[in-house]
């Protein structure tokens, strides 16, 4: 089950599961959230996912599809705090580039 938190003074955080089950009505959430006044200022749109605790490539394709949508209103997807599940599947698939981690969520080098 996925949830979409939104608390002022914090970024729009998901939590739960984010799977093919679950991209539906995150999508609808999301595309709601960035019609919303949070796009009155461009720059970097940070999403919290550390409360993810499953995703898999639906999940990784709705993350893709919202950076276009952000994008093209001249903001920039930043993933704050991503849960290990997040960074897990965004190692695999090498998509560091198409999915940056916020500086705040920024790994600290072992």
């Amino acid at each position: 089950m996925l949830h979409l938190c939104d608390e002022p003074g914090r970024p729009l955080a998901l939590a739960g599961s984010l799977t093919i089950y679950e991209v539906g009505q995150a999508c609808a959430a999301l595309r709601e959230a960035v019609a919303g006044a949070r796009l009155e200022v461009a720059g970097q749109w940070p999403l919290d996912l550390s409360r993810i605790d499953e995703i898999d490539t639906a999940g990784v394709q709705l993350l893709l599809s919202l950076r276009a949508q952000l994008q093209r209103h001249g903001a920039v997807l930043a993933l704050h705090a991503p849960s290990e599940a997040v960074r897990e599947l965004v190692d695999l698939l090498r998509l560091h580039a198409a999915l940056p981690y916020a500086a705040a969520a920024a790994q600290p080098e072992a």
